[in-house]
């Protein structure tokens, strides 16, 4: 099988463009090589028009809703399936906020359930979204994309000490503590936290369009097991300005260990993603795929502006939302992850052993916490 990757929204370091708040990835995924298949028939309809290729923001929906038709038969015949990868960009920082801070391996004032249990990680998300104003989340932003490690927390320490002032709007004393211990100790332990990166690649991580890039992955690989298909090749969009980084990812996820990895509520992670395939950077005028792929994404864009479609153009949104799969990142979708959460662990009431068993692994965690601090702080004193 083969997948055809195009993105929009791409700012780079800049989240807080008000003109585009989203960054999204789109991918065309076929069981056969839709470049090689649909050359012909995609190049007849752009010569049509007197291009040498299809590119939505070029033609307008003037010019696409009379081809939209064909296009749509063309995905028809193809038995085309799309998948989007959204990240809402000033809700990642705050996503990002909670895995600098939070992270039980660096910041010992934090318990190793509250972090590494991802139900309560999510809530600490959606809890420190009552902190961070958006003038908060831009400095923490730019200390976490800083280069200058001198410069790291002159803009960092201020925002902490001011979330930390404003530990009060928290809705409940639980949080209050735990938000309100992680900011003190990270206050007063910086060289603990790992915000400052001396590694470019490593700043860079941190970017929307690399926090979505291994759930893309994963939306091809979840086809390629239900198609009982290997991806062959994957071509993604010469336009990006990360296309070295995303060359490098592809290596690590599709050569990673097929062993899953074990936590607790049953959560399992496969690193490992469309195996064996080819990762191919390519001009959009060699392939339909892509061509296709920024069809569709140029119309999203436009409906999330509040624009009405034409009939044949909503026609190509219908069938990629009944043949397609959608993942995004953004504080409603954690909201909504985590009432599907609690309404399952409601249905199966938990028993008087099951409750003592979880209070005496608070117990352990509370005092394992006590214990990391305790030891760090006596590794920092002199003497």
């Amino acid at each position: 099988m083969y997948a055809y990757i195009d993105e929009s929204g791409n700012t780079g370091k800049n989240l807080f463009d008000p003109e585009q708040p989203t960054f999204t990835y789109g991918a065309l995924v076929t069981k056969s090589d839709f470049d090689l298949e649909c050359a012909k028939q995609v190049a007849d309809v752009a010569e049509e028009l007197g291009l040498e290729g299809l590119h939505a923001a070029e033609l307008g929906m003037g010019r696409l809703e009379p081809i939209a038709g064909r296009l749509l038969t063309i995905l028809t015949d193809a038995g085309a399936y799309t998948t989007v990868c959204r990240v809402k960009k000033v809700d990642l920082a705050v996503a990002k906020f909670v895995d600098v801070l939070f992270d039980s391996a660096e910041n010992r004032a934090v318990a190793w359930h509250i972090y590494n249990l991802r139900p309560l990680r999510l809530f600490n998300v959606v809890k420190i979204a009552y902190l961070l104003d958006r003038a908060l989340l831009r400095e923490f932003w730019e200390g976490l994309m800083e280069s200058n490690k001198d410069e790291v927390w002159r803009r960092v320490l201020p925002v902490l000490q001011e979330v930390l002032s404003r530990i009060g709007r928290l809705p409940d004393q639980r949080s209050r503590e735990v938000t309100g211990q992680a900011m003190k100790w990270a206050i007063d332990n910086p060289e603990a936290i790992s915000v400052y990166s001396s590694s470019k690649a490593l700043r860079l991580g941190h970017l929307p369009s690399m926090a979505a890039f291994p759930e893309l992955l994963g939306s091809i690989e979840m086809l390629s097991q239900e198609w009982q298909l290997p991806v062959k090749e994957i071509k993604h969009d010469r336009q990006s300005q990360f296309g070295s980084m995303l060359e490098e990812w592809h290596s690590i996820f599709s050569t990673a260990t097929a062993d899953p990895l074990v936590l607790p509520f049953g959560e399992k992670h496969v690193f490992r993603r469309v195996f064996g395939s080819k990762f191919t950077v390519c001009d959009s005028k060699s392939s339909c795929g892509i061509q296709i792929v920024d069809t569709v994404l140029w119309l999203l864009r436009r409906l999330e502006m509040g624009d009405r479609l034409p009939p044949k153009c909503l026609g190509i949104l219908e069938y990629c939302n009944r043949n397609g799969y959608c993942w995004e990142l953004s504080l409603g979708s954690i909201v909504e992850s985590l009432n599907e959460f609690m309404s399952q662990l409601e249905t199966v009431p938990l028993t008087v052993a099951q409750i003592e068993q979880a209070k005496e692994r608070l117990s352990w965690a509370e005092k394992r916490r006590l214990d990391t601090m305790n030891e760090y702080n006596r590794d920092k004193s002199p003497g």
